[in-house]
Order: C-alpha cells, then sequence, then structure tokens
C-alpha cells in the first residue's frame, strides 16, 4: 500500500476490501502451476492455458491482475514472465511457497474465516462453528484437508527455519532439543548450519516417528540427532538447550506455564529455552502477528499471539526469566529466556 493511499480513508477500505480477491487470483495462479510453466521463458495467456488445460481469455484476465500487483509481469509483446514474488511459486525453489498459498486458501480455512462475526459474538472457534468439530477431529476424517494443512505447515516450518538459524548464535549449545518439533526441519536447519552441535527431536511418538518426512535436511544431520516421542506435559529429555517454534502459542495462558515448569524440572539454573514466536507490537502500525492472532482464534480458539509483556508473565511463572528478543528474517522473533 502507498503512503498515499495510507492517508486516504477511502483507498484503505477498499485496499482491505480487495486483499482477499488477491488472494484468491493467487490461489488460482498457483494451483494451475503457471509460475511453474513461466520456468523456462515468457508465454502468452493461449499457450498458459494450453499446457495447463484452462480457459485462455480467463487466464489472462488472472495473470493481468497479479501483474498489477507484482505477482508476475506482463510484457509489451503480451507474454507474461516471473517475477521475484511469482518466483516463490515455483516446486522447484527451495524457498516456495507454494503450499503454504495453497493452505491459506484451502476451504477449511476460507469457509472457517465466513463465521469471523459468530466467533466474535460467542468466543467459541470459527473453525468449529462452521464445521461442527474442531480443526483436529476435521482432518483425522478428510485425508485431503489434512494433506493440505500438513503440506502449509511444512511450508511455513522451512521458510521460518532459515531465518532462525541465521539469526542466532547456537555455537555455545552442546545438544539442543527442539520440543514440538515436527518432522524436524528446525532442527535440521540448525545443526547443518553448526557442525559441532547435537540435537533431540522431541514430538509426540506418532509424529517424530515421520521424522524427515516432506523435507530433504535430516539425511545430513541424523547421525547428530535422535528422535525421542513423549509429551511435553509430562516430561522432557535432558538437554543443554531448548528450542520451541511456534508451539506456545497454540496454547492457553495456564498450558504454556504447565510446558515450561516441565522444561524448568529438566534444567539447572540459567539454562536457555529458546521461544519462536510472533510478537504482538504495541501501537496502530501495521503488525502481521496481530493478523496471525485472528487466524489463531479463527481455527483453535485457544490459541493466541502475545506481547512481549505476556510471554514475560507467563514465563516467569514456569520459572524462565526472559532475556531478550531476537528479530528474525521472517515475522517471528527468537525469544531468549533462561531458568532461574
Amino acid at each position: 500500500m502507498s503512503s498515499a493511499n495510507q492517508s486516504n480513508p477511502t483507498q484503505r477500505l477498499l485496499d482491505t476490501l480487495l486483499g482477499a480477491r488477491g488472494a484468491h487470483a493467487l490461489h488460482a495462479a498457483t494451483k494451475f502451476g503457471f509460475a511453474d510453466h513461466l520456468a523456462s521463458e515468457p508465454k502468452t495467456s493461449t499457450e498458459l492455458a494450453r499446457l495447463t488445460n484452462t480457459h485462455a481469455p480467463s487466464v489472462l484476465r488472472l495473470l493481468r491482475a497479479l501483474a498489477s500487483l507484482g505477482i508476475f509481469t506482463e510484457l509489451d509483446d503480451g507474454r507474461f514472465a516471473n517475477t521475484a514474488s511469482s518466483e516463490l511459486l515455483r516446486t522447484d525453489n527451495p524457498n516456495s511457497m507454494r503450499d503454504s498459498v495453497l493452505f491459506l486458501n484451502h476451504d477449511i480455512m476460507a469457509q472457517a474465516w465466513t463465521q469471523l462475526p459468530s466467533a466474535i459474538e460467542t468466543g467459541k472457534p470459527a473453525f468449529d462453528l462452521h464445521y461442527g468439530e474442531n480443526l483436529w477431529q476435521y482432518t483425522s476424517k478428510h485425508p485431503e484437508a489434512a494433506s493440505v494443512f500438513n503440506a502449509g505447515m511444512t511450508s511455513f516450518s522451512t521458510l521460518s527455519a532459515a531465518a532462525v538459524a541465521n539469526a542466532y548464535d547456537f555455537s555455545d549449545i552442546g545438544t539442543l532439543c527442539d520440543l514440538g518439533g515436527g518432522r524436524g526441519i528446525l532442527l535440521a536447519t540448525i545443526l547443518a548450519k553448526h557442525p559441532n552441535l547435537r540435537g533431540i527431536l522431541f514430538d509426540q511418538p506418532h509424529v517424530v516417528s515421520s521424522a524427515g518426512k516432506g523435507h530433504d535436511r535430516w539425511d545430513a544431520i541424523k547421525d547428530r540427532c535422535q528422535a525421542v516421542g513423549g509429551n511435553f506435559f509430562e516430561s522432557v529429555p535432558a538437554a543443554d538447550a531448548y528450542i520451541m517454534k511456534s508451539v506456545i502459542h497454540d496454547w492457553t495462558d495456564e498450558e504454556s506455564v504447565r510446558i515450561f515448569q516441565t522444561v524448568q524440572r529438566a534444567t539447572k539454573p540459567g539454562q536457555k529455552l529458546l521461544l519462536v514466536e510472533a510478537i504482538i507490537q504495541p501501537g496502530n502500525g501495521p503488525d502481521i502477528g496481530k493478523i496471525v492472532d485472528l487466524g489463531m482464534m479463527i481455527m483453535t480458539g485457544h490459541g493466541r499471539e502475545r506481547s512481549e509483556k505476556e510471554y514475560a508473565k507467563i514465563l516467569d511463572a514456569g520459572g524462565f526469566d526472559l532475556v531478550r528478543l531476537v528479530p528474525t528474517a521472517s515475522y517471528s522473533y527468537i525469544i531468549e529466556s533462561r531458568r532461574r
């Protein structure tokens, strides 16, 4: 949004209203793989339609609209080409956001968001109000939705893993335990950057049994890492430091404190607990964390993003002192805390 639009109240509302339309357009272009077809050279809408079995005039209108948003570009000869943004939609891009786009625009998300007014009125998760059951119950019965959801989560983890590994110095840690680490993308990325570091991937048994699935980073570090199944409300393995990415925002304050207390029992004073989460910022400036927080309210109800003060409070109740916030190249921060 331009600075001019910031001072124009009508334009500001229109930009917000039409933002959803841009997201739908992005989803359609991603679903048909136009960025992949433009990888080698620019093509006309007719050529793209033939390659994707779609309607050429409609392809033209779609890509023209996205080009106005900086996603794809229309050349003087009428052909379309990728931009730096649409390159991120390619399936062969190591930083691909394709699965993130497909997840955020999937019906399980789009339909839940339509229930936002009811969620505001009742305080109940919008997803539950629309589908009559929670997200986990629904995905357990709908394999296609579960596949899109899991691919989306893996995509987000892949994008943020490098940002975390590059933003923080892990070199003084002997063994790092990733609590709720899923399939190990974050831990594998950190270990790859620090060859002397050892790791423990900790999650529910059925999750760690698929360590390395969906990414190619596990084989290179698996000799320095062990996968351990368990429940972080009960106990966690002994390690020199712990990291949790996008875990605490899934839980209430009371549940989060219980998790911290479990870690506290496994640690000695001075040991690090690192949280990777969005931080709600003060003031009225642009803040992705506040939009993500709405998503947590809609999809789970009890999940939420927090401010620095709110994290300091629950960490304190769990036996840890918040030391500092380390920004990353993504919207998340590394919240460094130490056991008292």
